[in-house]
């Protein structure tokens, strides 16, 4: 609780915006007095008590999404995923996006995914992409960050974590996202004490990234985390980002050409197409 009071000090001081990640245990009534003193964004797992206060709700399986679909009306929901649970839930998850204000899904064995695996991703995308055109055909407009995100975007919009966010954890260090609290928590750069220390910080920009700069898939959240896990360079994505990322690119693309001929985001500048899935083969084979 002293640390939780400490890191709002800390943040008002800095004119930090807040963003409160809940456990699935049940939060002490002190500690929910000390969050509700200020503004934030409140983060919760869908079992959490008090849904009803929170703005982004969190779910592990496309069966959870469907029982709180009552909240999902008025609140972000996000979606963590294995790939593969993905691709065989494709059809729940585009349904669920008429019910939604905005989805996010995210794949949490990226490490996994193996190449071969590519064309049933893309698959389940095209599967979620006609029933995103049904749904504009009859005026909603859903957001699925995997898909419309790119449509909407003219740069790069990563998670920017350690330059635009930083994490506190409970044991009041910080950390440059909860992926290296939970990976080591020895992975600190700083504490409340003593203040912010990210060694090399520049190496989390994007300018200092020679593959993502260049990159045009502006959805992908480019995680710098994964970077690190997979190929020990922290601004070098790894080969399963790229060619997940692209894939979605290029979804999002044939997603933008259907609804362009339907007469519907004329607006939006049509994505190029490209022949290649990982920006290294740009290098490697000198396209």
């Amino acid at each position: 609780l002293e640390t939780l009071k400490a890191t709002i000090l800390f943040d008002l001081k800095e004119n930090l915006s807040f963003q409160f990640v809940y456990p699935k245990t049940v939060l002490p009534n002190d500690y929910i007095k000390v969050i509700n003193s200020v503004n934030g964004v409140k983060v919760k797992p869908c079992y959490a008590e008090n849904l009803e206060d929170a703005d982004i709700i969190v779910c592990d399986s496309a069966t959870e999404l469907k029982d709180f679909k009552e909240f999902s009306y008025d609140k972000i929901m996000v979606l963590r995923t294995k790939y593969k649970d993905f691709i065989r839930e494709a059809n729940n998850i585009g349904d669920f996006l008429v019910d939604v204000t905005r989805l996010n899904v995210y794949l949490t064995d990226v490490e996994n995914f193996h190449e071969n695996d590519c064309e049933e991703y893309k698959k389940s995308l095209q599967l979620i992409s006609n029933k995103i055109i049904k749904a504009y055909k009859i005026g909603q407009k859903p957001q699925f960050n995997l898909l419309t995100d790119r449509i909407q975007l003219s740069s790069m919009n990563n998670c920017n974590a350690g330059i635009k966010n930083i994490t506190i954890a409970p044991n009041g260090k910080f950390y440059i996202c909860p992926a290296f609290y939970y990976s080591n928590n020895e992975n600190s750069c700083g504490d409340l004490k003593l203040g912010l220390d990210i060694k090399n910080k520049q190496l989390l920009k994007l300018e200092k990234s020679p593959i993502c700069r260049i990159c045009d898939a502006y959805h992908c959240s480019r995680c710098v985390w994964l970077n690190a896990h997979l190929t020990w360079d922290i601004n070098t994505p790894s080969r399963q980002q790229c060619i997940i990322s692209h894939t979605e690119r290029n979804a999002s693309r044939e997603l933008l050409i259907n609804l362009q001929k339907l007469n519907i985001l004329e607006e939006k500048e049509t994505i190029e197409e490209i022949q290649y899935l990982d920006p290294f083969d740009l290098i490697r084979y000198k396209i």
